[in-house]
């Protein structure tokens, strides 16, 4: 079923397309996810654990303000 009627995609249709990719076609899209932004690499790194450093700045500010 393609929503056609709808203005904006929703996470449905999206996880949909993404359970068509085999294993090098996932590993792909998540390069290219992180090769095209900061934020995505930080956020990447965090989720995986790769690296401490990168929470750093965020529990700085948390600490400044609590």
């Amino acid at each position: 079923m393609t929503r056609t009627t709808k203005n904006k995609p929703t996470w449905s249709d999206i996880k949909r397309q993404i359970a068509k990719f085999d294993h090098m076609g996932l590993l792909g899209f998540i390069q290219d996810l992180y090769s095209s932004s900061k934020a995505n690499q930080a956020f990447l790194q965090a989720r995986f654990t790769l690296n401490s450093e990168v929470l750093k700045p965020y529990k700085a500010k948390i600490s400044r303000w609590v």
